[in-house]
């Protein structure tokens, strides 16, 4: 008789806990951009070969912190805030959405997504800070806020 396999527990992270791996991620990412900058030009072809090599994989790594932050992001932004601590981390998120949005050209689908990820942030972070403040969700409206965004992202329903 074979013996059933005890399957790990799919949980993840707290929103604080990826924070703390978003800031991570983001200084790492941040120093990759700061390598090789203000050195003086190659010496010979030996050394200039060798700085190409090191530039390709400095940006293969780039890309991959860089892809690794926006998965980050988009992870947060989907999960309910239940802590004032995520509910930081994820303004932080939603001030980089506006960032971009703000400082970049982007095409109507993607200005459509960021809203949809403020708006959840918003969604999520309104019922813990109310509760930190003391405030009454009825007596503030804030209840409206989440009950009607409550069909549209189902995950963040309490």
């Amino acid at each position: 008789m074979a013996r059933a396999t005890k399957v790990p527990s799919a949980e993840l992270p707290s929103i604080t806990q990826l924070g703390r791996v978003l800031g991570t991620t983001a200084r790492r990412e941040a120093a990759i951009d700061l390598i090789g900058s203000g050195q003086p030009p190659p010496a010979d072809e030996e050394e200039r070969r060798a700085r190409a090599s090191q530039q390709i994989r400095l940006n293969t790594a780039d890309r991959l912190l860089f892809d690794r932050l926006n998965a980050l992001r988009s992870l947060v932004g989907t999960m309910p805030a239940k802590t004032l601590s995520d509910c930081v981390v994820q303004i932080n998120v939603a001030a980089h959405w506006i960032m971009r949005m703000t400082c970049n050209d982007l095409d109507p689908s993607e200005i459509s997504e960021h809203c949809d990820n403020l708006e959840r942030i918003i969604v999520s972070v309104l019922p813990v800070l109310a509760a930190a403040a003391g405030l009454d969700l009825v007596e503030f409206a804030l209840d409206e806020v989440t009950d009607l965004h409550e069909a549209r992202f189902p995950e963040l329903a309490i």
